[in-house]
């Protein structure tokens, strides 16, 4: 992947926080949507946090509208949220990328239309969408859920890799989930 310009992380101060730390490496600029500044800082001085709760749609349109357009958002978003999703993929600029982090359930082979439900946020912009499913892992005597390094490494080389569909982890067999 290229230089980006600016990045925006949505949900970068809590579990994506090592994420947010590895895109300064490729962003000239990186935003961190969140609820605490403190937080943000603390992950990385050059960090800039942008103050919102995300379920507050007043609030996100005055953050956004104030925020240059990203070349790259990740967002870890909870729940459904068709119009959330909409409105921070139609800050991305032209020819950028969308990048939204999903839990294991968009994984469950059993429920395909999951993962195109969530595509839809950027049906007819001219960006590109990426789908990175957080999944588990199968070790000898069971399973378990990925710890926040590892999730925060495997968005990473998922956006370095540039596939529309990453997981991180496995989710097959889905039988062995947690």
């Amino acid at each position: 992947m290229n230089r980006v310009r600016h990045a925006l992380v949505v949900g970068g101060s809590g579990m994506l926080a090592g994420l947010s730390r590895s895109l300064l490496d490729i962003g000239d600029r990186v935003s961190v949507l969140a609820r605490s500044a403190h937080r943000v800082r603390a992950i990385a001085p050059t960090l800039e946090p942008v103050i919102c709760d995300y379920n507050d749609a007043t609030a996100l349109a005055e953050a956004l509208r104030d925020l240059p357009p990203p070349g790259l958002v990740v967002a870890w978003i909870h729940g459904r949220a068709p119009e959330l999703r909409r409105a921070l993929a139609s800050r991305v600029v032209p020819g950028g990328r969308f990048v939204q982090v999903l839990g294991s359930a968009h994984g469950d082979p059993s429920h395909p239309e999951r993962l195109s439900e969530m595509a839809a946020a950027t049906e007819s912009l001219p960006i590109t969408y990426q789908a990175v499913v957080l999944g588990f892992v199968v070790e000898a005597h069971g399973s378990r859920w990925l710890t926040h390094e590892e999730i925060s490494t495997g968005v990473f080389r998922a956006i370095m890799a540039d596939v529309p569909l990453g997981i991180v982890g496995t989710v097959e067999p889905w039988s062995a989930r947690p």
